[in-house]
């Protein structure tokens, strides 16, 4: 028999949350240089870092999985 289980609202707003990290550009700092934005899956802003490669390792260092939104 297959059973299917339907996600609650709840339940679904914390799928990932453990697992997944988002980095997106946020904006440009005073000399124009690309800042980048850590969230959790649940969209809370976790971070502010002054590059991509400071973002990546912060969610691996994390044991997160990144996700890079444009």
């Amino acid at each position: 028999m297959n059973q299917t289980h339907s996600l609650t609202t709840e339940e679904l707003l914390t799928v990932g949350m453990d697992q997944v990290a988002y980095i997106k550009v946020i904006g440009k700092d005073m000399e124009g240089k690309s800042e980048f934005a850590v969230h959790a899956a649940d969209g809370t802003q976790l971070s502010i870092m002054d590059s991509y490669d400071m973002a990546l390792a912060a969610v691996k260092m994390s044991d997160l999985f990144p996700v890079t939104l444009h």
